[in-house]
């Protein structure tokens, strides 16, 4: 892999790992990707920011936004129980994608304010709240699961955050309750994370601490 801090054109991943990168560095980096690839196709850009629990996802792309015109989909808007009776769920199976791609990312790609209600895990018993959305240049699709195959076909660029295991799972037992703890979904995520190679654009490595609620 590159290490040179450029995006690649022609789809291959990049590697940005770097245990102790700032987050602004980290943020940089981003940036920095995202309006190469704008100068590579019309808007509006898609591009798909995943990682496992507790990277620091949230973090990064909240930071990007504030250097650039983006708007900003979080998969965790849209997350749900799998059926009790799935033996194993799969990532797919813990968000309502076909929701997220009918009422957030097809209005946005075609340039109209999206609107839809979005689940706060933080307050799981609470009334959905309406989000609503203005299209942009450059639509950042946020959260486990953005590079899951039913949004693959509206999503130009992929990217994972990732920090060493030891850093995030110390990050997820301070953020989440022992009576929260799901060992289904992080085997459905490491299943899946295992599983995305050489789908990723780039590879982005970042010391962000994930503040507030833990990250799915």
């Amino acid at each position: 892999m590159n290490r040179d801090g450029a995006a690649a054109s022609d789809g291959a991943a990049v590697d940005h790992t770097a245990g102790d990168a700032a987050p602004a560095g980290a943020a940089a980096k981003l940036l920095a990707a995202i309006r190469d690839w704008q100068r590579q196709q019309p808007a509006p850009l898609v591009v798909a920011v995943d990682g496992r629990g507790a990277v620091g996802k949230t973090t990064l792309v909240t930071a990007v936004v504030a250097l650039l015109p983006a708007t900003v989909i979080h998969t965790d808007d849209f997350f749900l129980l799998p059926a009790t009776s799935a033996p194993a769920p799969e990532i797919a199976d813990y968000y309502d994608l076909a929701r997220l791609r009918r009422e957030a990312l097809e209005p946005l790609r075609a340039g109209h304010i999206a609107r839809y209600r979005g689940h706060d895990q933080s307050r799981p018993d609470a009334e959905p709240q309406v989000v609503a959305l203005a299209p942009a240049g450059v639509i950042l699709v946020e959260g486990v699961g953005a590079c899951t195959d039913p949004l693959k076909d509206l999503v130009d660029r992929r990217v994972l955050v990732q920090v060493p295991d030891t850093e995030r799972l110390a990050r997820l037992r301070r953020l989440v309750k022992p009576g929260h703890w799901d060992d289904a979904w992080l085997a459905a995520e490491s299943r899946y994370f295992d599983a995305l190679g050489e789908r990723l654009d780039l590879i982005i490595g970042t010391n962000i601490a994930s503040a507030g609620s833990a990250e799915r």
